[in-house]
């Protein structure tokens, strides 16, 4: 899901997780926020609501990311070196 807001230029609010912070960089696709941290989560979304201009930097910053990482060429093309690699049995 946070693939899909990314490429729809939605700005993520998600878990300062390891998975997450592969994704999406605190402050420039989004805002990770401690799990858990209800207060930290709270504060987060208000600052998402009040603060449009935020809202479309990190959306304009996620959609470009999502573009230039999961898009379906640029996935394709790591897939087809990951096979090519293990049909000559090397590894990448």
């Amino acid at each position: 899901k946070m693939i899909e807001s990314m490429a729809a230029a939605t700005p993520v609010l998600a878990s300062d997780l390891a998975v997450c912070r592969e994704w999406v960089t605190d402050g420039e696709e989004g805002l990770l926020v401690p799990p858990g941290a209800t207060r930290e989560w709270a504060l987060a979304m208000r600052r998402l609501l009040r603060d449009a201009e935020l809202r479309a930097r990190l959306g304009r910053a996620a959609r470009r990311r999502a573009e230039a990482c999961f898009a379906q060429p640029v996935v394709q093309h790591q897939l087809e070196e990951r096979f090519l690699a293990a049909a000559s049995g090397g590894t990448q």
